[in-house]
């Protein structure tokens, strides 16, 4: 008799066990397709902060702010082309740091990553900055004008 109790003891048990086991993940599952939901809703409208915190263009853009503030003039022109790299253009930023730069090779690139990303806008863009270097005009308008022969004669130099 007390062989028989323990028994069907065990198989409740593990009917108990599986039941418990069964609805928990059940509730895991749920959480997770939850959770992939609102991910996924937030890479489209990018209003999460959960989303900025996991996502590679965040970890993207403070990379590249960091090499536009560096000290060093190889690292900003590092980071200007990663805004090529990324897509991540701002034409309003990019002016402002031209206008707050001093080295002539990060103004060229500055000047060569605003003309790749808006070839259309960029003679009204460039009229716009007022040259007081003749050897950036001179790189703005070949740019602007002679874009397939003369960009490489006059390359960044440091």
């Amino acid at each position: 008799m007390t062989a028989e109790r323990v028994l069907s003891f065990i198989k409740s048990s593990q009917t108990r066990f599986a039941f418990i086991l069964s609805v928990i993940l059940l509730i895991t599952m749920m959480a997770g397709y939850a959770l992939f939901i609102y991910l996924q809703s937030a890479a489209v409208t990018k209003h999460s902060k959960l989303y900025s915190l996991i996502s590679l263009e965040s970890f993207t853009m403070n990379r590249i702010n960091s090499l536009i503030y560096s000290t060093s003039h190889e690292e900003r022109i590092s980071g200007y082309y990663s805004i090529i790299d990324t897509g991540l253009y701002n034409r309003n930023a990019l002016i402002e740091r031209y206008h707050s730069e001093k080295n002539v090779s990060v103004r060229k690139t500055i000047l060569f990553v605003i003309y790749f990303m808006e070839k259309d806008n960029a003679p009204e863009i460039f009229k716009s900055l007022n040259f007081e270097d003749e050897e950036l005009k001179q790189y703005s308008d070949c740019l602007v004008n002679d874009h397939n022969s003369g960009i490489y004669d006059l390359s960044i130099r440091f």
